[in-house]
């Protein structure tokens, strides 16, 4: 049989005096405990997690049982929403990776092996995903599989990844959006761990959606017509959405189990919209936690206990989202007066209380009967309802009195009665309840059930049978981000728990305690074991006793020292230990920035002692500042050949090259002798070590870095497929099939979730990363781009605009629609003979496409250099700069480079050149020298260029030996900052030119 863990007690409620509160809490109380999920909402949370695991252990009695948590600390967390934004910033992932879920991973791992663990993944993050598509949630999708795949190493560990609720995803705009989105997850998790797997999916968290919809749904939205058709959400209520959305899973091959949270779903019809999901007017607790209640159902549970505020209310204040506060522009129906997010919330509880369905108030506690005078003892004790409950104010008095609510991690409700109520509530199998909250909208979990509930050790389904403890006191959650105070406020028990009455130092109520060490009166703990005969256990701790574990004590006074303190004390000294090893990493990350800084602050120190001097010549009226015989430390440098890396692939299957800056690591396309190609990784600063990736079947003909991700790769190969891969783990994050050869691709650096690819067909494809049953766009057959059957071979994303370049010239696509009817396409360059490469500098805003002229004219290379601008119209054009001509072409489509470099020239153009019937392949760099303005250039008239010509060493330069290793495939420029280098590839070898 498994039990449910049961969290510490502790804490005070903030309104423990509020009479109203006093029979609706008693309402709630029946015959069992709830255990509650532990939300890891910081990085300092993680710390609760071993007491948590040690006092599982210690109420397990050896048996299994079930401990649960919730992971909610995603980089930019629920969009950076006001009232629910998180710690770590958007798209840090490595921070989430390394400093939550693997230092998580490592705490859960240390748990006793009879420990079971349920852990629900990142509750809206992937909704957020797919309805709003916001800049956070670009890294949702790669941070939740890491955390899958790492938390699926942990034996007897049940995973549900958070689906939102019907009232967000129900809709049939996101019909066909959504399992997509959650296979990619899984398919990404599954190549980092091929173990990895999920139980289902969780829903209706800290939200308002009923189960039974009862054919009711928001007050301003549509619902289903009686016919059976609908103009809105049909899937008004979460029994429906689940059945739904399992059609889709199943589909893709994904679980069909859900956990849905009840805890404020108990009254339909109350909100005005969807959309209002804060402290919502009307509400009510709905159906108590229980396993199976239906067939796609593991359980229903309370994930957020009632009372726990949405939002602050109040405008200005933290946390103060707009659906919040009733009296904005929204018109939303949410409550006054309520605190900050987590906080308890008087008000709501008792509204919640008074609507539960199905009731826990009977008709005489909800009346409206005066109590004169009564204190809130009697009117618990009566049933009935104080009159102070009937001024609403009344029953939030930390907010009328002007006070702030109290923002305490955890409420224990039990001292909002008095302990004589607690314990005549307990003896007559009273129903505790558990509350946990914090900051981030952090509520807890209730494993309770109407019905016996037996647990049997099926590991899948760690609430088919769960078994809940009877228990005296209330188990609380704590939040290692908000230690609370003692429970018992430092007064020294004098009372028997079972009577309430007074222990004496002898006779029949003499202290005695158990083999536990909770203490009772001799005749009471004696009557209570021989009432419960061979099934005895402690009234305190549910361990199994006899008459055999009484022990009398013998003292003139006993005080139990409360530990809470020193609880609280050695928690903040775990936090004050993390934070000093996080402080003392950004201290080494300050010292490397503070020595760059040094050497920085030493250059500039040195060019201002140069500029004084030259401007102290010019004020004594010296003419020229500086003798010509005087060498110019930066005009005096050049690119000069430093070095070369050998080749080991076959001539024709090295195609291209990409940098990657942030790394600094050199990305050279290759095939293997297995047939198949990939990547070869090099470190620029340790070229004879590299790292070989397998990524398509056939050529890789493009290779571009993600500018959102820049963990993230694209390449486009001829095996008609475009893939993302992740170059941390060399894992594949996705993979796009084509309808023909791919020549190249683009991300668009202005929209995070567009990726382009070009066709040697001639079409166009941008694909939406998030959403991967088709493409977005499919541009064919037009005209701008070069017409059928003239392949795509350069494609370049230049904020919202995609510059390319197609064997028929260059063009443009300035706007991208919903449909290919709408994107509007401009040709910007066309030349006689064909087009075989383009490149963009965006420091001089110039470009160089380069064209092979028909054999019939000759034969030879033009390199057009062009400079882009906006017209009049807003629209993209170019401006002829001037013209390189060469005689001769290369065998092959080489890819040329252009970019910017002080003192040498903007823009500088690097390309290959072949001298006629040598065989000798040479590459030339020609500058146009800084601050010359060159008109555009005429028929005849020579260009104004400065030329330098190298040879690249280990070529075969014997005549007409045209051999594919002489051939130059790609040039690139490496602009590191301590290192400027152009870097050419050819068959056989890496060729590296250093600026010095």
């Amino acid at each position: 049989m498994v039990s449910a863990y049961q969290t510490p007690s502790g804490g005070s409620p903030p309104s423990a005096n509020n009479p109203c509160l006093t029979v609706r809490f008693a309402g709630l109380r029946g015959k069992s405990t709830y255990p509650t999920f532990t939300w890891l909402s910081s990085i300092a949370s993680l710390q609760s997690i071993p007491v948590h695991l040690s006092n599982a252990a210690n109420q397990s009695d050896g048996l299994p049982i079930v401990v649960s948590f919730v992971v909610y600390n995603i980089p930019g967390r629920d969009c950076s929403a006001t009232a629910s934004s998180g710690q770590i910033p958007t798209g840090d992932l490595e921070q989430y990776k390394t400093q939550f879920v693997d230092v998580a991973v490592s705490l859960l791992s240390n748990k006793s092996s009879n420990i079971k663990l349920v852990l629900i993944i990142e509750p809206d993050a992937l909704a957020n995903l797919i309805t709003s598509g916001c800049s956070e949630s670009a890294t949702y999708p790669a941070a939740i599989a890491y955390a899958i795949a790492q938390f699926s190493t942990l034996p007897n560990t049940t995973i549900y990844v958070d689906c939102a609720n019907g009232g967000l995803l129900g809709s049939p705009v996101y019909e066909g959006k959504i399992a997509p989105v959650y296979q990619d997850v899984m398919n990404l998790a599954k190549s980092i761990n091929p173990n990895a797997s999920i139980r289902g999916f969780s829903s209706n968290l800290a939200n308002y959606d009923a189960f039974d919809g009862k054919g009711i749904c928001p007050a301003t939205e549509k619902c289903p017509l009686l016919n059976g058709t609908y103009n809105g959400n049909p899937n008004i209520d979460e029994n429906l959405y689940t059945q739904s959305i399992n059609v889709a899973f199943a589909a893709v091959g994904l679980p069909t189990r859900w956990l849905v949270d009840t805890s404020r779903s108990g009254r339909i019809g109350v909100r005005k919209s969807w959309s209002s999901w804060c402290n919502v007017k009307g509400a009510g607790i709905g159906e108590r936690p229980t396993s199976n209640p239906a067939s796609q159902v593991d359980a229903f549970v309370w994930v957020k206990p009632p009372g726990n505020s949405d939002g602050s209310s109040v405008a200005g204040s933290a946390g103060a989202d707009p659906h919040c506060i009733p009296s904005n522009s929204l018109g939303v129906d949410a409550l006054s007066s309520a605190p900050t997010t987590g906080s308890w919330f008087d008000k709501e509880f008792v509204m919640l209380a008074d609507n539960a369905s199905p009731p826990i108030l009977s008709s005489s506690s909800t009346s409206t009967a005066t109590v004169s005078s009564a204190p809130a003892a009697t009117a618990a004790q009566s049933g009935a309802t104080p009159a102070s409950c009937a001024n609403e104010s009344n029953c939030n008095p930390s907010m009328s009195n002007g006070n702030s609510t109290s923002h305490s991690p955890s409420l224990n409700w039990y001292y909002a009665i008095t302990s004589k109520q607690m314990s005549n509530l307990n003896n007559i199998a009273a129903q505790p309840i558990t509350i946990s909250s914090n900051d981030n909208d952090d509520t807890s979990y209730v494993a309770d059930d109407n019905r016996p509930i037996v647990v049997d050790d099926d590991e899948d389904d760690p609430f088919q049978h769960v078994a809940v403890k009877a228990k005296a006191d209330v188990a609380m959650d704590t939040d290692a981000d908000h230690p609370v105070s003692s429970p018992a406020n430092g007064k020294v028990d004098t009372e028997c728990s079972i009577c309430m009455d007074s222990w004496t130092s002898g006779g029949k109520h003499g202290i005695v305690s158990l083999k536990c060490g909770h203490l009772f009166g001799r005749g009471c703990i004696a009557d209570w074991i021989t009432r419960s005969g061979k099934k005895a256990r402690c009234p305190t701790c549910k361990r199994a006793a006899t008459t055999k574990d009484i022990r009398p004590l013998f003292a003139k006074n006993i005080v139990a020292i409360d530990s809470t303190e020193r609880d609280r004390l050695v928690t903040a000294r775990d936090d004050a230990k993390l934070e000093a090893d996080l402080a003392r990493k950004e201290i080494a990350n300050l010292e490397k920035r503070h020595a760059n800084m040094v050497l920085l602050n030493a250059q500039l120190q040195r060019q201002n002692a140069q500029l004084q001097q030259k401007l102290n010549l010019v004020n004594m009226g010296i003419e020229s500042v500086e003798d010509e015989s005087t060498p110019r430390p930066e005009e005096s440098r050049e690119y000069q050949y430093s070095a070369n890396t050998p080749l080991t692939a076959a001539s024709q299957s090295v195609r291209v090259l990409a940098y990657h800056p942030q790394e600094n690591l050199l990305l050279v396309s290759r095939g293997s002798q297995a047939n198949n190609h990939g990547l070869l990784k090099i470190k620029m600063d340790e070229r004879n070590r590299s790292e070989y990736i397998t990524l398509h079947e056939s050529v890789i003909r493009d290779c571009q870095i993600s500018p959102h991700i820049p963990d993230v790769i694209a390449t486009a190969s001829m095996d008609k497929s475009i893939r993302l891969t992740s170059l941390r783990t060399n894992n594949e994050v996705h993979r796009f099939k084509c309808d023909a050869p791919l020549w190249s691709c683009a991300f668009l650096p202005a929209s995070e979730h567009l990726l382009c690819a070009g066709l040697s067909t001639g079409s166009l494809v941008i694909y939406d990363i998030r959403f991967h049953a088709k493409p977005y766009l499919n541009l064919s057959n037009r005209s701008e781009l070069g017409g059928q059957g003239r392949g795509i071979h350069s494609l370049l994303g230049l904020g919202n605009k995609l510059l390319g370049a197609s064997t028929a010239g260059v063009f443009v696509v300035d706007e991208f629609a919903s449909s290919p009817g709408n994107v509007r396409c401009s040709r910007l360059e066309t030349e006689a003979g064909t087009c075989t490469s383009f490149s963009y500098d965006a420091e001089s805003s110039s470009c160089l496409a380069t064209w092979r002229s028909p054999a019939n004219v000759g034969g030879g290379m033009r390199h057009q250099v062009s400079v882009m601008s906006a017209g009049e119209d807003g629209q993209t054009k170019l401006s002829r700069d001037y013209i390189i001509e060469l005689q001769g072409a290369p065998t092959s489509m080489t890819r040329s480079c252009i970019f910017s470099r002080p003192h040498l020239g903007k823009p500088v153009v690097v390309c290959a050149r072949d001298t006629g019937d040598s065989g000798i392949t040479t590459m030339g760099v020609w500058a146009a020298p800084e601050n010359t303005s060159l008109p555009p250039r005429q028929t005849g008239q020579d260009c104004q260029l400065n030329y330098r010509e190298y040879l690249l060493p280990g070529t075969n330069t014997g005549y007409g030996s045209n051999a594919p290793s002489n051939t130059i495939m790609d040039i690139i420029r490496t602009n590191h900052p301590t290192k400027d280098t152009i870097v050419a590839l050819t068959p056989s070898k890496l060729h590296f030119l250093q600026w010095k």
